[in-house]
């Protein structure tokens, strides 16, 4: 008998510290993301709504402190990804459709095919190359609409854009980042950005867009590189070009990637402390990031490990952008 209730006692004891020691749910934790460990969340991805996807470095969506690096101590690891992640929580939360976070932990149970290792192609999870291929596989899939890590949400009427991603086959947004200018009207619509894409499910251009992401990073990749000789990679704009969708585009002024001199923001103006000019603000419904720098310049990658807190004081332009939409 006093055995048993000292084993209550302890268990007791074990439960309140459980309890009194688990750091309060953040912004993240409180949202309705699709958890990989839900049964039925792949009746929910087919259950009518539009399916809104993105990709996050972080394995269970909270963020977690990170308490083994001194210089990160008492933050949050992947504190600017939290940032953008909040900034797709708040804004999109009110809308009838499924929002869904992906990561390398719960990827395999929504694109089962999906190169989970890709040491042969140089590129890992968070290389943009990998996540541009991985938001084409899961627009073949279930269609909907992609956005890419780092795009920023506004407080904007999504009503319209979501919309359109049921009615047309395709759904594109900006330029190509290979374009300086926004100076050649007929291109703009083919030469797009691949940031933020819509697109209906089994779509034949999401189809020949993946096709040609994949030759570019697996064994085609000289093949691809042939074919292309004097052109910079735009897998995106060949498939429009070669399968000419039914597609909705939202200029540039609509994906903040263009400032008020019609010129491509460059990531050194984001990360700057000067306040981004943009194009047209009123017209913006996404401040699209341009990352790849991150995965092939050291130079930038100091914007990834920024604590928390001293993003939040930097004055750094495209944290205060966030900030005044949060």
């Amino acid at each position: 008998m006093n055995s048993l209730l000292i084993f209550i006692v302890f268990i007791g004891i074990v439960l309140f510290i459980y309890h009194t020691s688990k750091p309060n749910p953040n912004s993240l934790e409180l949202q309705p993301i699709l958890d990989d460990i839900d049964p039925i969340v792949m009746s929910k991805v087919n259950n009518g709504k539009l399916n809104v996807w993105t990709f996050c470095q972080d394995e269970d969506y909270s963020f977690k402190m990170n308490w083994r690096q001194p210089i990160g101590k008492y933050n949050y690891k992947y504190p600017f990804q939290k940032l953008c992640v909040e900034t797709m929580l708040k804004h999109l939360s009110g809308y009838d459709i499924n929002f869904i976070i992906i990561n390398r932990k719960n990827a395999h149970l929504y694109v089962p095919n999906f190169p989970a290792r890709l040491k042969h192609s140089g590129f890992g999870y968070g290389d943009k190359p990998v996540n541009d291929l991985l938001g084409a596989h899961l627009l073949e899939k279930y269609g909907g609409l992609w956005l890419s890590p780092y795009t920023v949400c506004l407080n904007r009427d999504y009503n319209p854009l979501f919309n359109d991603c049921k009615s047309y086959e395709m759904v594109t947004f900006g330029t190509s980042p290979n374009m300086i200018t926004n100076m050649v009207p007929h291109k703009n619509k083919t030469y797009v950005n691949n940031l933020i894409i819509g697109a209906k499910r089994n779509c034949p251009c999401i189809i020949a867009y993946k096709n040609l992401l994949e030759q570019h990073l697996f064994g085609k990749q000289y093949q691809y590189m042939y074919n292309h000789v004097g052109k910079n990679p735009e897998p995106l704009s060949e498939a429009i070009i070669n399968t000419k969708p039914l597609q909705k585009h939202y200029s540039s002024k609509c994906d903040g990637s263009y400032n008020i001199n019609d010129r491509k923001i460059h990531i050194d103006a984001m990360l700057g402390k000067m306040p981004l000019q943009f194009k047209d603000p009123m017209s913006m419904l996404f401040v699209s990031v341009p990352y790849n720098e991150w995965s092939t310049d050291t130079n930038y990658r100091w914007i990834l490990n920024t604590p928390y807190d001293e993003l939040l004081n930097s004055n750094i332009a495209i944290v205060e952008t966030i900030k005044s939409v949060m």
